[in-house]
């Protein structure tokens, strides 16, 4: 194929995980090397591809597009609406799936933008991050005077459905519009001078990003940090910190400091170092240590097999963390260089193959469920696999267990899989370490 011709000119050193790591701070999308866009560009222009296809359903979808329709609160304050069809502008699952999916076609458009430099793309994805930067109705927990602590706030009532303590701790949602926005603010940062944007423009998406979007989805996770920080023997401790919910927090805040360039953030993600006065308890390496064993079981596996979803959300938090992951790698572009970060990132790398490593064969179907009543399709996990396999140190492997489904798209983080990840049968053309 003609995107494997240069190949073989010079041996091949990866770079993926390992001391040797050498990756741009700025690549242009969040959770792929430049070096693998590259190689997916060329593939995009052929047609009978997934990529060529990924790419002109991304075309259709710049055509019918909707224009942005920001969440703005209509009530004296926000309801739960979790259990039921929400209310428009009422709730805040209202909220969180507006911004969910208003953010993924952003996302989707700056995708399709790399790929083509098509400015109407880049247009429409400005335009909807603008609508929610300068019109939106964000939640924050502490504007509700939340008090976690105590797992209070005025106002709070009893029973999941209602305005309970549940709606603080899943306020942290907001994360996959913050992961989005944060891959729409990387394209418009880089390119916006093809659609002459200007640089007060972009340093007010930078405030709206971290100020006010990242500041939402911090105080959600703060209900499950601080809670837990005050109860330590409490029964419920160790899920107030290893739950999938610290993993998607943990996720969001690292893609906003990955796209903004911001250690502060980054730091207080990866090492706990304070940040707006607070140390996180909840950071990542402490996180995998309590969330991943030494076998690669996660712990949502077992408190969820009640529900028969053990697998989905053991596959889920893996998800996000290693979102996290490739975003700290990145950022810190020169483990060799960073003493401070290179013995706790290797620490999550490990535990991250452990885990990746115990479902794969599940995922490709290889070996039956532990659960016999488990809900989930495990093949929908096999775009993890994929990313997996391009970004951990030893795990060139799991790209077997994606094959059972080639062509997907995730509206939470990633798009188009196709656009995102090589195919298992392309062979990567990594960097070459001088």
């Amino acid at each position: 194929m003609q995107v494997l011709q240069f190949k073989f000119w010079r041996v091949t050193i990866a770079i993926i995980l390992t001391s040797t790591m050498n990756i741009s701070e700025a690549q242009e999308l969040l959770y792929t090397k430049d070096s693998h866009l590259t190689q997916l560009k060329a593939l995009a222009t052929m047609k009978g591809t997934s990529q060529h296809r990924a790419i002109n359903s991304l075309k259709q979808k710049l055509k019918n597009a909707a224009p942005p329709d920001p969440f703005v609160l209509a009530a004296d304050t926000f309801d739960f609406g979790w259990c039921r069809q929400p209310e428009r502008n009422k709730t805040l699952k209202d909220l969180s799936s507006r911004l969910e999916h208003q953010s993924s076609f952003a996302r989707d458009m700056a995708q399709l933008y790399i790929y083509t430099g098509d400015t109407e793309a880049l247009k429409a994805t400005y335009q909807m991050i603008k609508a929610w930067s300068e019109q939106s109705t964000l939640f924050n927990a502490y504007n509700l005077r939340m008090r976690p602590e105590e797992a209070d706030f005025p106002g709070k009532e009893d029973g999941f459905c209602n305005r309970s303590w549940n709606m603080m701790l899943d306020s942290i949602w907001q994360t996959y519009g913050l992961i989005n926005f944060s891959q729409v603010y990387l394209t418009l940062k880089k390119h916006g001078e093809a659609i002459a944007l200007k640089e007060e423009q972009i340093v007010n998406l930078d405030q709206w990003l971290i100020d006010d979007l990242a500041a939402a989805v911090n105080a959600g996770f703060h209900a499950w940090t601080r809670w837990a920080d005050a109860h330590p023997n409490s029964r419920a401790h160790m899920r107030y910190r290893a739950d999938n919910h610290i993993a998607w927090s943990l996720a969001g805040l690292a893609a906003a400091a990955q796209a903004t360039k911001n250690r502060e953030l980054m730091n207080y993600v990866v090492l706990g170092t304070p940040y707006k006065g607070y140390a996180n308890p909840s950071h990542l390496t402490a996180f995998v240590e309590l969330a991943i064993n030494e076998q690669g079981e996660v712990y949502d596996e077992q408190v969820r097999a009640g529900q028969h979803k053990g697998f989905f959300y053991a596959n889920f938090s893996l998800w996000a963390t290693l979102h996290s992951m490739i975003s700290a790698k990145s950022f810190y572009s020169e483990v060799e260089k960073s003493p401070e970060v290179k013995s706790p990132l290797t620490s999550v790398d490990a535990k991250l193959e452990a885990g990746f490593t115990n479902y794969a064969s599940r995922v490709s179907s290889n070996n039956k469920m532990h659960d016999s009543k488990e809900k989930t399709d495990p093949a929908f996990f096999s775009f993890s696999y994929k990313l997996a396999s391009g970004w951990l140190t030893k795990s060139k492997t799991l790209c077997a267990s994606a094959d059972a489904k080639k062509e997907q798209h995730i509206w939470q983080t990633l798009g188009s899989i196709s656009l995102a990840t090589l195919p298992c049968d392309q062979k990567p053309i990594e960097h070459e370490l001088n």
